[in-house]
């Protein structure tokens, strides 16, 4: 049993599933479930609320969150307890303490929202905590790093964008940067008074990609006291081949985080159900544990791999609730 919190903050489950009982009782596929999150040692996760931005209306795209939505709370209704939807630290430090794993909700991309502002508040009174700007592609508030690496000029935040972040400030909701463009990080940098959030994504130093950030990014990120949430798909931990790749990068990579920027910076963001491949030692969310011995093994202290697990981001929250702004 651990003795600290572990989160994990980005998991695409409710993307692929279907009927709330399998998630409940055990998938067959996938990475994540209650079985393997118990095993896991999981104490909070956060699920993303996403639809692909490819050939489909906002009407169609709202549509089909809300029914992710609508599995998420029907989840939590069949749980007999073990799950529990929260909406402030406070909640997942009671929940933690009673043994109850806590789901923060997250909508990943705003392109479901089209233009209209006031579905940020109507999602944040319905759960959502998290709002990731974009997916891969650009949308009415940002541009999207995928698209810009691939020609598109990019502008950053859009006019609506500004009054995005300033909304979600103003409800005490996360900014994410994952998939956001260099022009769009910079400027939510600059313009939030709150720290964002860059929930799943890995380092340019390892793998040259748009997904990934900078060291100077993180450096950045680390001043506004900021999170980074590591993801493990292995396309984005390293340039070597993927069937190279293993647990053991994963811990290098955290490594070079704590020495570049402080460990203070650094979370989980595991992308589980959303990657296709997983580092060889990880093969779903039950293999916390072994990352978390392969911390151990590689020199993190106990203190050090409490921070990375959930302290960090912990941390992080309360200041947001808080309204401690830089």
């Amino acid at each position: 049993m651990l003795k600290f919190p572990l989160i994990d903050l980005h998991c695409d489950v409710l993307y692929a599933l279907k009927d709330p009982r399998d998630f409940i009782n055990g998938r067959k596929e996938g990475h994540c479930d209650l079985p393997r999150m118990i095993k896991g040692e999981v104490s909070a996760q956060v699920f993303s609320l996403f639809v692909s931005p490819r050939g489909k209306n906002t009407a169609e795209f709202r549509s089909e969150i809300d029914r992710q939505l609508e599995l998420l709370y029907h989840i939590v209704e069949i749980g007999e307890g073990k799950i529990a939807i929260v909406k402030g630290v406070s909640e997942l430090g009671e929940n933690f303490e009673n043994g109850i794993i806590s789901v923060i909700i997250e909508i990943e991309g705003l392109h479901p929202l089209g233009d209209n502002l006031a579905m940020i508040e109507d999602y944040f009174h319905r759960g959502v905590r998290m709002f990731t700007l974009t997916w891969n592609n650009t949308n009415a508030f940002a541009n999207a790093g995928w698209e810009v690496s691939r020609g598109q000029t990019d502008r950053g935040l859009t006019g609506l964008g500004r009054d995005a972040v300033r909304e979600i400030g103003r409800l005490g909701g996360i900014i994410d940067l994952s998939h956001a463009s260099d022009n769009t990080f910079q400027q939510v940098m600059e313009f939030s008074p709150y720290p964002p959030l860059v929930s799943h994504s890995c380092m340019r130093h390892f793998k040259s990609s748009s997904r990934n950030i900078s060291d100077t990014m993180l450096h950045d990120l680390a001043q506004k006291r900021g999170v980074l949430g590591l993801n493990f798909y292995p396309g984005f931990l390293s340039s070597q081949k993927w069937s190279r790749i293993s647990i053991k990068d994963m811990v290098v990579q955290m490594d070079y985080i704590k020495g570049n920027s402080g460990i203070g910076v650094l979370a989980f963001g595991s992308d589980f159900d959303g990657v296709s491949r997983l580092p060889q030692g990880v093969k779903d969310i039950s293999y916390f544990p072994a990352i978390l011995k392969a911390m151990d093994d590689y020199g993190f202290s106990e203190k050090e791999i409490a921070l990375v697990a959930g302290g960090n981001f912990i941390r992080f929250w309360k200041g947001i609730q808080e309204g401690e702004g830089s």
